[in-house]
């Protein structure tokens, strides 16, 4: 099912590229498809079993003194928990309405920002959908929370709403506390897009030398990022390279707006800070990373033909790849066997009872 998505939203991209026309009705079809897909889904992702835990033991809160739940890593998520579990509100229909919600807000992003667009929708289904709204639940609603309500905010420079709502959002997901510091570069007339090009090559010359910025963080939730992985693996250095390089250091185009250009420079520089740890640089940069959306669809469908058509190319192969090796970490990580990156099944709550067949953890 996950691979005809992919078809299909592929085959919608190019049809959109070749004919310069965006197909309303294609988008809200594919767009349902994605929703129903994750609000009925079981068991998918790698950490679906291990949110059920956390539902299960959120009843444990009422031993909790306020001090203490206030204390706890992502309190506005348990309390969420707590709530639901307490009116005996199955798991299964939490994280259907969870998902749901998380769709209704990326909604509001894609068809705004991207006007309905088929290529803005196989950009999110490709770098998004899979890893965060499928199986990292919580940072992908805050993540959809960014997108429809936190960066309409920061355009608008409404920024004392901005912080209330950015320490709100924080309580279910600590990370998004990163954006506190875009601002600063957002008001900052001293920091030209050049000198932003420049930063981005030395950078990008840094990340291969393994200076340890983390040390100076050791703090908190980054304790369990520090513990979590290391930043010796070259792929996701090289990927991010590659991925922000043509439009952050080849190509300034008028159809783009600074703002989001300015997010995906900062995102790379945050990304470079924390990339002794593959995976606090990976939680911190998603925030960033999604103005990749509208910077795409604007080069790829409203630039000039001389911009548009190697912009299209490079990113849909760009994606292409990265999909099957989303799919093939997703694989190892969430423990599954029967089956490979091209044979990756979905489960719903309607056959349920399959999902044995592709999950050490319940097999085991």
């Amino acid at each position: 099912m996950y691979h005809i998505v992919f078809i299909l939203l592929l085959i919608f991209s190019i049809k959109e590229f070749v004919s310069c026309a965006i197909s309303q009705t294609v988008f809200r079809l594919m767009y349902l498809l994605l929703t129903l897909m994750a609000v009925f889904r079981f068991g998918q992702g790698t950490d679906y079993f291990n949110y059920y835990e956390i539902y299960s033991s959120s009843l444990d809160l009422e031993k909790y003194d306020l001090g203490l739940i206030i204390s706890l890593k992502d309190p506005g998520y348990w309390v969420l928990n707590y709530l639901c579990a307490k009116i005996e509100i199955p798991f299964y229909v939490f994280v259907s309405c969870f998902a749901f919600v998380t769709m209704a807000l990326f909604y509001l992003f894609l068809s705004k920002i991207c006007k309905k667009s088929a290529f803005a929708l196989f950009l999110f289904y490709v770098f998004f959908y899979f890893v965060l709204v499928l199986s990292a639940i919580r940072q992908g609603l805050v993540l959809a929370f960014v997108s429809s309500v936190l960066y309409p905010l920061l355009i608008q420079r409404y920024y004392l709403k901005f912080y209330v709502l950015l320490l709100f959002i924080s309580t279910f997901h600590l990370s998004v506390l990163v954006l506190a510091i875009f601002p600063v570069f957002m008001n900052n007339k001293c920091i030209s897009l050049k000198i932003f090009q420049v930063l981005f090559i030395l950078c990008s010359i840094l990340l291969f030398f393994n200076i340890d910025f983390l040390s100076f963080f050791t703090f908190g939730r980054f304790v369990g990022y520090l513990n979590g992985s290391d930043g010796r693996s070259v792929f996701p250095r090289i990927f991010r390279i590659i991925l922000f390089f043509p439009i952050l250091v080849l190509i300034k185009d008028k159809f783009v707006s600074d703002f989001y250009y300015k997010i995906a420079f900062v995102g790379f520089f945050v990304y470079c800070l924390f990339s002794s740890s593959d995976l606090a640089a990976a939680r911190l940069e998603v925030y960033f990373r999604l103005s990749i959306i509208p910077i795409m669809f604007s080069l790829s469908l409203l630039s000039e033909k001389s911009i548009k058509q190697p912009m299209f190319t490079y990113y849909l192969i760009l994606s292409s790849f990265y999909w099957f090796k989303c799919i093939s970490t997703s694989i190892d990580e969430g423990g599954y066997i029967n089956c490979n990156a091209f044979t990756y099944p979905y489960v719903s709550l309607f056959d349920a009872d399959k999902i044995i067949n592709y999950r050490t953890i319940l097999t085991s």
